[in-house]
């Protein structure tokens, strides 16, 4: 039944079932589906990538039916024995917070409330990034976390945001203050600006179009009064439209570039059918819980 969502997957030739316990399985989630990638941690190789669509009367609510469909006749997602499990949630249900006010012992409440608003069957939970030095403090469906816990009972799930991932992978970029680094992938599009190796600006918008991204990049440059005339556009994104958003936003800024593959991971033959720039976030994710 899986292969009914099914959008695309890769294997590693090389990949073993047999040495799951060595891999890393970083699953994506969004309300739209998921992308898993399945990672050799020792050699720091990709082995496997597939991508799955919800049906489109799946909700927040039966989000879980979802997943118990694809689970249930996967080859290997079932095995419960991997070396790490990693959850990474894309939604706009985040907030950034400098460490020194969390240490000012203010409530995670206090600084959420004006980002969004938790539904009943979710819950509040962060992530620490010291080199940024901000919190990640992000909303998520607890039902999602207790039915992977279930199913993976002999180890912790980690819990993350893809803006972590996403963070994360622009550290390993020679950033700029006069760029602009965006990510668009299951209708949202999240946009970046780091000063001096630090976080400046941070934030993800809904996204249908690519006028939608237009609109959003020039909210931005307008609010961070930078020139748009001389700022660099670093596009990476998964979405199916993508060559259509990049047309558009050459049209407006000289100065578009499209992103690379993380050079931190081995990637065989079998990736080389997906561009470039896709899955930006779920390759870096594999450094959040070293």
């Amino acid at each position: 039944m899986y292969q009914e969502f099914l959008q695309f997957e890769i294997k590693d030739a090389k990949m073993d079932v047999n040495l799951l316990s060595q891999y890393q399985l970083i699953i994506k989630i969004s309300d739209t589906g998921i992308v898993f990638l399945v990672a050799d941690t020792d050699s720091n190789k990709c082995l496997a990538l597939e991508k799955y669509k919800f049906p489109a009367l799946a909700t927040p609510e039966n989000i879980t039916i979802s997943l118990q469909n694809i689970w249930d006749s996967h080859p290997f997602l079932n095995a419960g024995y991997w070396k790490k499990v990693v959850l990474l949630f894309s939604n706009l249900k985040f907030a950034y917070v400098p460490i020194p006010l969390k240490e000012a012992e203010i409530s995670p409440e206090t600084f959420t409330h004006f980002n969004f608003r938790l539904a009943p069957q979710e819950q509040l939970y962060s992530y620490r990034l010291n080199t940024l030095e901000a919190d990640c403090y992000f909303g998520v469906n607890q039902e999602v976390i207790n039915w992977f816990g279930e199913l993976y009972p002999s180890m912790v799930t980690k819990v993350c945001h893809t803006t972590c991932a996403f963070l994360k992978g622009l550290q390993q970029e020679e950033t700029k203050a006069n760029q602009l680094y965006l990510y668009v992938a299951e209708d949202i599009i999240t946009i970046a600006n780091l000063k001096e190796g630090r976080l400046n600006y941070l934030n993800s918008f809904p996204q249908q179009s690519e006028d939608d991204v237009l609109y959003a990049c020039t909210l931005v440059v307008d609010e961070l009064n930078l020139n748009k005339k001389e700022v660099q556009l670093n596009y990476w994104g998964d979405n199916e439209e993508s060559a259509l958003i990049l047309e558009k936003l050459k049209t407006y800024y000289p100065a578009v570039k499209v992103g690379e593959r993380p050079k931190l991971l081995k990637y065989g033959f079998e990736f080389d059918e997906i561009e470039e720039s896709h899955h930006f976030d779920l390759f870096h994710a594999t450094q959040l819980f070293v």
